[in-house]
């Protein structure tokens, strides 16, 4: 989900035509698979930013010798995975899904890291 909420787009855009298995590149018009680019590179600038956070929580672990916040590695290869499937313009609910997670497990992060400080 980029940070103007719309993720809700690219998982109505996985949707069209098909039976919630992905899309087919080739049947995408051009308007749609532009829109999809911009998605994925807003995904590229949150998986930044979640790669960023979590080096703040590793530091936040390593200098309180407490575990801040369960291991966001994970998240981060999620995150570069909806990426890869975004540039094959392969969306479907399981995307949708991924994302959810993703953006639940950040927001917690953050909550934990602001907590903490």
């Amino acid at each position: 989900m980029g940070p103007n909420g719309k993720t809700g787009k690219m998982g109505e855009n996985g949707q069209q035509g098909n039976d919630g298995k992905g899309s087919n590149p080739e049947s995408i018009p051009q308007q749609e698979k532009i829109e999809m680019d911009r998605l994925r590179l807003e995904q590229m600038q949150i998986q930044k930013s979640m790669e960023e956070l979590n080096e703040e929580l590793k530091k936040e672990q390593a200098r309180s010798g407490e575990k801040v916040f369960g291991d966001m590695d994970e998240v981060e290869k999620e995150m570069k995975e909806i990426i890869k499937q975004m540039s094959e313009y392969n969306l479907d609910d399981k995307l949708k899904e991924k994302q959810n997670r993703i953006l639940s497990r950040m927001l917690d992060a953050r909550l934990s890291k602001g907590e903490r400080f």
